[in-house]
């Protein structure tokens, strides 16, 4: 079971970029089975966009943590398929929140930022990886007051998005600190896919599964989202790799 925190606006591996081999092996992928029967604790602050119709992303069921594995400032990405995952919108869909789940063993303090993004495909039509970013929110200030299993929801402003393409949910923690010294969990569910999870800690785009072949599943990243009839374009260069993979 998962602790919910909702926040307003209030304060074959495949390694892409420039990362440095050693320093993200240097990264164990230390997992631990989720305990499900935590207790829940549900702390909502009015002001969340209401009437959501689409959950884009990945909301199975906690699967693993991934102990001591943040290394802010850092950047975590989840593939989308609107298309499939959207089927009650006609035209386009317009992201209003992203979630993340983490597990705290202590009080935490947080600095996060959301996006939502264009995904690219550089080395072949099926696999996705991080492009140009389309909307992104500011910093929120993010208070977890207790060990627990927590459901960070963020609210975004973005514009209508078309829903035939892939997209990255994004999530970049800034900063973090615990009051025991440690770093929140990752969690994950148990199936995981390549071309899907991305990290990049400061040094290019990681491939979690392709670069770290025990990792888990997906993480836990999902976005709520309504329908909207009128997408707002981009730039072809944006657009051109992202269209290639339907043409093919």
């Amino acid at each position: 079971m998962i602790r919910k925190l909702s926040f307003w606006i209030c304060a074959v591996a495949v390694l892409l970029g420039t990362a440095n081999l050693d320093d993200a092996h240097a990264r164990d992928v230390l997992i631990t089975p989720v305990d499900g029967q935590l207790p829940v604790l549900v702390e909502t602050v009015p002001g969340l966009i209401q009437g959501d119709v689409c959950t884009l992303g990945n909301v199975g069921a906690p699967g693993f943590a991934i102990e001591n594995f943040l290394l802010p400032p850092e950047i975590y990405k989840l593939a989308i398929d609107p298309q499939n995952q959207c089927t009650a919108c006609a035209m386009g869909f317009q992201v209003t929140s992203i979630h993340m789940v983490l597990r705290t063993s202590s009080a935490c303090e947080l600095t996060v930022e959301i996006d939502l993004e264009d995904a690219v495909f550089p080395e072949e039509p099926n696999c996705s990886t991080p492009g140009v970013v389309d909307c992104a929110s500011g910093e929120y200030a993010v208070s977890l007051p207790a060990a627990g299993l927590w459901d960070i929801e963020l609210p975004i402003e973005c514009g209508c998005a078309f829903k035939q393409y892939i997209y990255m949910l994004g999530i970049r923690i800034v900063d973090t600190s615990c009051s025991d010294g440690s770093v929140p969990d990752l969690i994950t569910d148990a199936m995981p896919r390549l071309c899907a999870n991305w990290n990049n800690f400061g040094t290019g785009w990681t491939d979690l599964l392709a670069f770290f072949p025990t990792w888990p599943g997906d993480l836990l990243i999902w976005a709520d989202a309504t329908c909207c009839e009128d997408p707002v374009g981009t730039p072809d260069s944006s657009w051109g790799a992202i269209k290639s993979r339907y043409d093919n």
